[in-house]
């Protein structure tokens, strides 16, 4: 059923928090124990037993591309590059517009997550989503908004940074998104999912599947530094 099933990882972020550690390339492309973390994500899109994946680039693309290339072990890679800094949202925007698809899953290149693809898209498409959103409860949310669902796991709200909220679900950017509503994506550029989007999309079929996997990003130097033994 997923042999279809476009996957976009998001990398057009510039990384200025992290460029007191990583300033020479792009933040997707800094070394984890000597290994590309890009590289770490395609591989586990390959276990995933995905084929074809879009980069949307945009900061230092050429980096990437010319790094990783058109063709990473068994995955075609193709590129959707930004020709200015459009956000997560402009980002999806772009990519779908180059590569059409009935679904689409949607990474944030600098997370990772550890989930089953299978459960993710079953309740996606068994439930006839508009969008699932894959979130972890965790017990520190400084760093974190958060999301707010019903018993159901409906999406119903989402919370700013509030350093009173101790627990609660956090959203994990990964994302499957039906066809159908990426015409409502935000015209303005940049936009964000997070902010600009997802808030707007209340309404819709918006759902939730927790994960209870581990879940890292490389965002800040703290979590950059950690993700060092992550991975051992």
């Amino acid at each position: 059923m997923m042999d279809n099933l476009k996957t976009i990882l998001l990398l057009g972020g510039q990384g200025k928090r992290l460029r007191s550690v990583v300033n020479d390339r792009p933040k997707v492309m800094a070394p984890i124990n000597g290994k590309p973390f890009l590289e770490i994500l395609l591989d586990k899109l390959i276990k995933f037993d995905i084929n074809n994946v879009v980069l949307s680039t945009g900061y230092k693309s050429e980096y990437i591309e010319k790094k990783i290339g058109h063709k990473y072990k068994n995955l075609d890679l193709q590129y959707s590059k930004e020709d200015q800094p459009r956000g997560t949202a402009g980002g999806v925007h772009l990519a779908t517009q180059i590569h059409q698809s009935d679904n689409y899953l949607i990474m944030n290149g600098d997370n990772y997550v550890e989930f089953d693809l299978s459960d993710f898209y079953e309740f996606h498409i068994n439930n006839s989503n508009d969008i699932t959103m894959l979130v972890k409860q965790v017990t520190e949310l400084g760093r974190y908004g958060s999301v707010s669902c019903d018993n159901l796991m409906k999406v119903k709200e989402f919370k700013e940074k509030d350093a009173s909220i101790k627990s609660g679900f956090i959203n994990c950017g990964v994302y499957l998104f039906n066809s159908s509503i990426i015409e409502l994506l935000p015209d303005k550029i940049p936009s964000s999912l997070e902010t600009d989007f997802f808030p707007n999309m209340l309404h819709k079929n918006f759902f939730a599947l927790e994960t209870k996997g581990r879940h890292l990003d490389i965002g800040i130097p703290e979590s950059y530094e950690a993700a060092q033994s992550f991975f051992n």
